[in-house]
């Protein structure tokens, strides 16, 4: 849903319509009292939450075929800047970490959909964002590629978002890990998927034939942690340790945690097996998001019994939105290899 008259953001505020972040909220505030003269986008989620304020800078069209986080990133600091002119604020803003290259953020207010556009990026780390008109480059910004900068909410907040979510998450439809896949920081860590094969069947199958038997335990693990087209029937009691040294504890079945990480959280997931004691298996799962410089690490215990009986309880231990733009980029060496059998 988009407003494009200001005076009803400011009715919407008095109303008590419901924010999806506290800056959103203030920001709602701020634009009651002010009364701006410029075209401003805002966005309503499926529960009537207002998830984004900002700017119009960007087309629906663009940010469906392009999807990426800095448009309302974008969208919303250029809006803050302009609506702190001359206030503390606007230095507080300005501190961050989102350099003027080419223009200010007053150039922002001449910008809108027909600008061309391109983001340029260092994986992991870093953003240039680009607007031209005529072939000329009219306003130009580089920033980190920080999900604290990015979505304009502190650790705390994102733990409240992140579970708020994947309490709300209906499962979507994605295509499944290739088989052959990628490592993050050792070849250990992987995302590679074990697949039976048929020495009768010489025409490929659509469905995939996981391996899950105690016979092949660790790639039985792997395929557990990582396919949530498995077809198993295990649930996730996954505890998030929070910044404030609290625990929060959710149920959740196992398939639909990994699809809400892969679709909602936009990550790719990246398994090990730390190793066996006793009957269970201890390993390692993180989820990796390259365009938003995050990483969510889960640390989980799993008993053979779920795989002899294909069914029952992986217990799982979270941090969320861990940053990854100071990192030394060696250490994420994201590279395609072929799996040593």
């Amino acid at each position: 849903m988009t407003i494009l008259v200001t005076f009803l953001i400011g009715n919407v505020a008095m109303y008590g319509t419901e924010y999806a972040t506290q800056r959103l909220k203030r920001i709602a505030g701020q634009i009651e009292k002010i009364h701006p003269q410029y075209t401003i986008n805002t966005r309503t989620n499926e529960w009537d939450e207002v998830e984004h304020i900002g700017l119009q800078l960007f087309s629906d069209v663009i940010r469906k075929e392009h999807p990426s986080p800095c448009y309302d990133f974008l969208e919303r600091h250029l809006l803050e800047l302009n609506l702190a002119i001359g206030t503390e604020n606007e230095i507080i803003l300005l501190q961050k970490p989102v350099y003027f290259t080419i223009g200010s953020y007053r150039t922002a207010l001449q910008i809108d959909s027909t600008y061309d556009y391109r983001i340029d990026e260092i994986e992991f780390h870093k953003y240039r964002s680009t607007w031209s008109e005529g072939g000329n480059d009219v306003l130009q910004i580089v920033y980190d590629m920080d999900y604290q900068l990015l979505t304009g909410c502190n650790i705390a907040e994102l733990e409240d978002v992140f579970i708020k979510r994947l309490k709300r998450y209906v499962v979507e439809k994605i295509e499944p890990l290739p088989e052959k896949g990628t490592y993050i920081i050792a070849p250990n860590i992987n995302n590679n998927l074990y697949i039976e094969k048929s020495k009768n069947d010489k025409s490929p199958s659509e469905d995939r034939n996981y391996i899950f038997d105690i016979r092949q335990a660790t790639r039985s693990v792997a395929n557990l942690m990582l396919a949530e087209d498995l077809g198993v029937d295990a649930d996730l009691l996954l505890r998030i340790n929070r910044y404030d040294y609290k625990t929060d504890t959710l149920n959740v079945p196992l398939w639909s945690y990994l699809n809400f990480c892969r679709v909602a959280e936009g990550c790719t997931p990246y398994f090990a097996i730390k190793r066996q004691a006793g009957s269970c298996f201890e390993g390692l799962l993180l989820f990796a998001n390259r365009n938003a410089g995050f990483m969510h690490m889960l640390t989980v215990t799993i008993d053979k019994d779920v795989i002899e009986q294909k069914k029952g309880m992986v217990k799982g231990r979270m941090i969320v939105y861990i940053p990854l733009h100071n990192v030394k980029e060696e250490y994420l060496n994201l590279t395609e290899y072929d799996t040593i059998q």
